[in-house]
Formats: structure tokens, C-alpha cells, sequence
């Protein structure tokens, strides 16, 4: 073979090595999303935290969905923001809803332009629940009503609302009385607020003060996290009379005590808030004894 001849071997070699370089980066490396599931964290009374970790797998991006329910039938499910970085991205999202003393299935699903992966099936026990006097409130005879003794909670929350930066803090807006106990473990219940500031951008904005936190048809704000709806109610606001919070929000777990302080943490969205210091008290015939959440 002449010089001339092995020179156009040569270039035909390089270029399939370089055709061969270019796919195997690229089309070659693509398939269906790689998933994992880890155990999941933040257990509240109501609510836990799904994580795992998702690998688009060399397309633009994956969808991504949490899958949970009492057996591996699951049955709810959570849309979790699309993965659009490259190699094993962490997602988490908290799981709402749950109910005490209850064994739950959970998984992760990834979908991309190639199909659909589901991992493993991972397992958790929501064990938490209200106690009074030790006994789990469902054991009760009566409903056990209960007060905000000092009124002194606060609720404060901070995160983007409508892609815009805001800062949000208000003081609570009554004390209660043994003889107008504010409700029943178990009972839905409006916060009402006060002396509120509400900034975006750094900006104090005083039109746009809100006025009150409520949860409509809710299984108990005290005793479960399933509400239909969140709402926060403003005033004159570029985000409208009140604004829908998805239910996302759980009770920290603290010991018993006489008076129970018991903080709400919450995640709406890209908006995280909590209700902190109440000073609450059980009533009725289960006035001064100790009630909590173990």
C-alpha cells in the first residue's frame, strides 16, 4: 500500500476513534435515570423527611417523584423539582400527612427521556404521638381541650414567595384562659398575628402585613398535619388576600412537661416558617397534668 494510502487509513481511523469518543461520552453514557433511596429523617409527629439521590444519566434533565402509603401499594405521591445537574444529585422533600403509630412504604421514581427507574422499596415507623398523663389521647375518655397560656409564641418565616425574597415576623395575637381554652388535641385552629413585618428585598413592605395563619378542614392542627389547606391572609398585597400553603408542616417531638412548649416547623414551597414558645396546658379533667408528644 502506498504512503498515500496509509495516509487515508490513518485519517479514516482517527475520525471513527474520534466518532467512537464522541457517542460513548454522550449517547452512549445515556440510558434511564440511576435512583437510590436513603432512610429518611426529621421525624415529627406527623410528618418525615423522603431522601435519596438521583442521576439524570446524561440527558437535560429527570423528573422526580416521592411515592409513599401504608403498603407497597403506596398510593400518594410527591412532585419533587427536576434534576438538571450532572451525576448523583441529593433530593429530599418532607412527607405530610402521616399518621401515629403506623409502619410506612416509601420510594423514589425518576423519569427521563430513556424511561422510568423506581427504587428499592425502604420502610419507616411514625411512632410519635400526644400523651396526656402518659396515655396516648386516643385512650382518653374525654377530649382533652387545651389553652395557649401566655400568648407569647411567635411565628416567623422566610424563603421566596412568587421568586421574590421575603422575610416574615409576627407575634401571636391573644392569651388564653383555662376558661376559653382555645380547642381540642385533635381540632383544626386559625393563628391569628400581630404586630407583623413583612419584607422583600430587604424592604419593609407595610401594605402587605399579614394578618393571620389558618388551616381549613383540617384533621387537627395539634394531632396531624393532613390539613386540605394552609392559607396566610395579608392586606393590600401583591400576592393577593392570602396566599395557599401546601400542608407541609410538622410538630417537634419534645419531652412531657406541665406546660408543653412545643415548636411547628414548616416547609411550603420555597417558604419555610415556624410557629415557636407556645406555652400550652391541657383542661378539663386533665387540667395540670403533663402532656406531650413521645
Amino acid at each position: 500500500m502506498s504512503k498515500y494510502g496509509f495516509g487515508r487509513l490513518g485519517l479514516l481511523l482517527v475520525s471513527l476513534l474520534g466518532l467512537f469518543s464522541l457517542f460513548s461520552g454522550s449517547a452512549f453514557a445515556s440510558g434511564p435515570p440511576i435512583v437510590t433511596v436513603n432512610p429518611v429523617s426529621n421525624l415529627r409527629l406527623n410528618t418525615a423527611t423522603g431522601n435519596g439521590t438521583v442521576d439524570k444519566n446524561g440527558t437535560a434533565s429527570a423528573t422526580v417523584k416521592i411515592e409513599y402509603g401504608k403498603t407497597k401499594f403506596y398510593g400518594k405521591s410527591i412532585t419533587l423539582p427536576n434534576v438538571t445537574a450532572t451525576g448523583a444529585v441529593a433530593v429530599s422533600e418532607i412527607i405530610t400527612g402521616l399518621e401515629p403509630l403506623n409502619t410506612y412504604h416509601y420510594r423514589i421514581s425518576a423519569t427521563n427521556s430513556f424511561g422510568t427507574t423506581v427504587s428499592e422499596d425502604a420502610q419507616f415507623e411514625q411512632l410519635l404521638q400526644w400523651k396526656v398523663a402518659g396515655k396516648p389521647i386516643t385512650e382518653l375518655s374525654e377530649s382533652v381541650l387545651w389553652s395557649d397560656n401566655t400568648g407569647s409564641w411567635a411565628f416567623t418565616g422566610e424563603g421566596t414567595l412568587g421568586g421574590v425574597a421575603v422575610k416574615i415576623s409576627c407575634e401571636a395575637n391573644y392569651k388564653g384562659a383555662e376558661s376559653n381554652a382555645h380547642g381540642k388535641l385533635g381540632i383544626s385552629y386559625s393563628f391569628p398575628l400581630k404586630g407583623c413585618k413583612f419584607f422583600s428585598k430587604g424592604v419593609e413592605q407595610k401594605a402587605c402585613t399579614p394578618t393571620g395563619l389558618s388551616t381549613v378542614e383540617a384533621n387537627g392542627l395539634l394531632q396531624t398535619t393532613s390539613a386540605t389547606s394552609v392559607s396566610l391572609g395579608f392586606g393590600e398585597c401583591p400576592f393577593g388576600e392570602t396566599l395557599p400553603l401546601p400542608a407541609g408542616y410538622g410538630i417537634e417531638p419534645t419531652s412531657e412537661a406541665v406546660t408543653q412548649n412545643v415548636t411547628l416547623l414548616g416547609h411550603a414551597g420555597q417558604l419555610n416558617f415556624s410557629i415557636s414558645n407556645p406555652d400550652w396546658s391541657v383542661g378539663g379533667a386533665y387540667k395540670g397534668l403533663a402532656f406531650g408528644i413521645s
